[in-house]
C-alpha cells in the first residue's frame, strides 16, 4: 500500500528541514490532516493560540493531539539546535537539569543535557514512526499506548524547554529568537493542559515563567472569552456528518469544509487539570507577555 509524507515547510526561525515526518495513507493534500493543519494556522493567525489549541467539533481528539505531537517535536528540536553548541560549552556534560531547580535522569540514567536531548528527540521520532502507536491511516482506532507515549513525548519535550530556559536563554537573546520561542513555548503549553498531557508537578521549574506568559488581562476578559467561545470550531466529516450546519453567527469555511463557531467538549481532565489552569492563570482570556530577559534566580525545589 501507498505512503505519503504529510506536507512540512522548512523552519522559519533554523532554515532546516523537520526532524520528524509524518507518513500517512492519504495524499496529503486530501486528508483530513491536511484540512486540520490549515484550521490550525488559520486560528493561530486570526484568534490566537488560546482558541487554536481547542478541539474543533467532529474531529478526532487522537488526530487533533497527534498532528499537535508532531508539530511540538519539530518545534523543540528546532529550539535545541539553536542552542546545542551553547551547552556543549557551557554544560561540560553536567546532568540534564532545569537550572538548580530540577534535575532529570533518562529512564533511570544520569545523562548530559546534549545526551538527554539527543535521546528524547530520537525516541519520540522513532514512536512517531511506529504505526501501532501512531496509525497511518488517520481514520483507524488509536491504541491505548498512544495516550501512554504521548504524555512521555510532552513531558521529555518540557524537561527541554525547561533546560534552554533556565541555562540557555540568553543565546536565544542573542539570536534574537526569545519571542519566537516564548510563543512556541506558550501553545506547547496551553495544548499539554488542555488535554491533561502533562502533570503539575512537571511544570513547577517554568511556573514564574508560565504566569507570566499567560498573565489574565482583566479589561478584555469578557470581550476574549466571547470572541474565544465564537471561534470555536466544527469540522464537519463528509462519510458521517451532514453537509449543511446551523445557522450560526461566524461561520467560515476552511478547504472548502463548513467550520461552525461550536466545538464538541473533550474528555474530561484529571481532578487536578483545573486547579493547575487558575494556579498559572490561564483562561480563554489570556494575553502573552513578552520575556526578553532571563529567568530570575531560582530556588531549588523540595
Amino acid at each position: 500500500m501507498t505512503s505519503f509524507e504529510s506536507e512540512e515547510v522548512v523552519s522559519p526561525i533554523s532554515g532546516r528541514r523537520p526532524f520528524v515526518r509524518r507518513e500517512t495513507l492519504v495524499a496529503p493534500h486530501e486528508s483530513l490532516r491536511h484540512l486540520l493543519k490549515l484550521h490550525i494556522q488559520s486560528q493561530l493567525r486570526f484568534a490566537g493560540p488560546n482558541v487554536a489549541v481547542k478541539l474543533p467539533r467532529g474531529a478526532s481528539a487522537n488526530l487533533w493531539i497527534d498532528i499537535h505531537v508532531v508539530d511540538f517535536v519539530n518545534e523543540v528540536a528546532t529550539v535545541w539546535s539553536l542552542v546545542e553548541k551553547a551547552c556543549e560549552t557551557r554544560c561540560r556534560g553536567a546532568q540534564m537539569s532545569a537550572g538548580a531547580r530540577r534535575a532529570y535522569d533518562f529512564d533511570g540514567r544520569v545523562v548530559s543535557a546534549i545526551e538527554y536531548a539527543r535521546l528524547a528527540l530520537d525516541e519520540a521520532r522513532d514512536v512517531i514512526g511506529d504505526a501501532t502507536v501512531f496509525p497511518d491511516d488517520e481514520r483507524a482506532e488509536y491504541p491505548a499506548e498512544f495516550v501512554i507515549a504521548t504524555r512521555r513525548i510532552i513531558r521529555r519535550l518540557f524537561h527541554i524547554y525547561a533546560h534552554v530556559y533556565h541555562t540557555h536563554f540568553s543565546a536565544l537573546v542573542a539570536l534574537r529568537c526569545d519571542q519566537v520561542v516564548n510563543e512556541l513555548f506558550r501553545r506547547f503549553t496551553l495544548f499539554a493542559l488542555e488535554f491533561d498531557l502533562i502533570d503539575k508537578y512537571e511544570l513547577e521549574p517554568l511556573d514564574e515563567l508560565i504566569r507570566n506568559l499567560f498573565q489574565a488581562t482583566n479589561s478584555c476578559g469578557a470581550a476574549d472569552e466571547e470572541d474565544s467561545a465564537a471561534s470555536n470550531s466544527r469540522i464537519a466529516d463528509e462519510e458521517t456528518m451532514p453537509a449543511t450546519t446551523m445557522p450560526v453567527r461566524n461561520e467560515s469555511t476552511i478547504g472548502g469544509v463548513a467550520v461552525a463557531s461550536q466545538r464538541e467538549t473533550p474528555a474530561a481532565p484529571a481532578k487536578d487539570a483545573t486547579p493547575l489552569k487558575q494556579s498559572v492563570g490561564l483562561s480563554p482570556a489570556t494575553t502573552a507577555t513578552k520575556i526578553s530577559a532571563p529567568l530570575t534566580p531560582l530556588t531549588p525545589s523540595q
